[in-house]
């Protein structure tokens, strides 16, 4: 299964992350209309994919979610996510990467 990737990043990242087989695009427009290509190009072959089961990833058409929830509506969709917290303040920032480990980006 293809994992795209939607991000602007200089050429030797984007180049990097090609060579390991990620789809990477600059805006998430291209993206979609990439997946449904390759979607049709699979249904086309013959090719079916077993669709996750994404029956706790519910999503309202118009909403905004904010990082934490978009993380967590991907998470309960199947696709592995890396730990995160949210923090309000520099002291729970700090508490936080003391329990996630460092480095934090």
């Amino acid at each position: 299964m293809p994992f795209a990737l939607c991000m602007l990043c200089d050429d030797e990242l984007r180049d990097r992350l090609v060579r390991d087989g990620f789809l990477v695009f600059e805006d998430p427009t291209s993206a979609v209309r990439a997946i449904a290509g390759l979607h049709k190009l699979a249904r086309a072959a013959g090719v079916a994919a077993a669709p996750p089961d994404n029956s706790e990833a519910t999503m309202v058409a118009g909403e905004t979610l904010d990082e934490a929830e978009a993380a967590s509506l991907l998470a309960a969709a199947g696709i592995q996510m890396a730990p995160g917290r949210v923090a309000a303040t520099p002291r729970a920032a700090v508490a936080s990467a003391e329990a996630l480990g460092y480095p934090v980006r």
